[in-house]
């Protein structure tokens, strides 16, 4: 009998559970399921981004909602707070996509079906294509002032101007991926998901050649202080930028100049 009964009670447990699972709320699938999975597969930058979009949006308006419970008229609330937010286009974007990854990570425990509701929100389209170049005479005194108050930022600056690199793909770079024999740079894992290779010019490998003393291959050339990567960009930046009056009375953010 008392075999019987625990079995029972084991039935019963698990019973439970699985009812407790059907009716999870968005915020406790986040917290329990889909924040440590998404820990596992992503960058701290990535991670610290949707946590700022559930922090800040998502979770006041959908987190309590049972997450089979998520339909087109929930976000379509969210989707005009962040309108009347004044949320850019590509913001809006962003936190959609997060609450879709969510939705798809729930629909592997089955706890959902049919078409995700984010694909029936009609978003605000947009274009970030940067319409700005800097000239020649730009980009002199751009580096020049850079070289002179933030030298470090100077060097990532050369990469990105004369390699095409991202900020990214920047900080991400080991003394492995130089080869001084070639004059190359290999790129790995890069956004656009294809390793490529950035040929070395007289002012990359001037550089580099400063910043190369002996360090061991899978160092980081431009890594943080605790030697982990970067994952943002010093605002020092932006101050020049600002300071040498490069952005004066541009209000259009796709002429404005930006590291990338």
């Amino acid at each position: 009998k008392r075999q019987k009964a625990a079995e029972e009670r084991k039935e019963q447990e698990i019973l439970n559970s699985k009812k407790a699972l059907i009716e999870i709320s968005f915020s406790s699938f986040w917290e329990e399921y889909y924040l440590p999975y998404a820990k596992q597969s992503k960058s701290v930058k990535s991670i610290k981004t949707e946590e700022g979009f559930f922090k800040n949006w998502i979770y006041a308006e959908i987190g309590q909602i049972p997450i089979k419970n998520l339909t087109i008229k929930e976000l379509q609330i969210l989707l005009q707070k962040l309108n009347e937010a004044k949320k850019s286009p590509r913001t809006i974007e962003y936190c959609f996509a997060v609450i879709s990854q969510v939705w798809n990570y729930a629909s592997n425990f089955q706890l959902v079906s049919g078409k995700n509701p984010v694909k029936l929100i009609r978003q605000p389209k947009f274009d970030n294509q940067r319409i700005r170049f800097l000239t020649k005479n730009e980009a002199k005194i751009l580096l020049e002032t850079l070289k002179k108050d933030v030298p470090e930022i100077h060097d990532m600056a050369v990469l990105s101007l004369f390699g095409g690199l991202r900020l990214g793909e920047i900080m991400a770079l080991c003394w492995a991926d130089i080869s001084f024999e070639n004059k190359t740079i290999t790129i790995l894992d890069p956004k656009s998901k294809k390793n490529r290779y950035c040929f070395i010019n007289q002012q990359i490998y001037s550089v580099l050649q400063h910043r190369f003393i002996n360090q061991n291959k899978d160092e980081l050339i431009f890594a943080a202080k605790d030697g982990t990567q970067k994952s943002y960009l010093s605002k020092s930046f932006a101050r020049i930028v600002n300071q040498l009056g490069l952005n004066e009375n541009i209000t259009d953010e796709k002429q404005k100049i930006v590291f990338h």
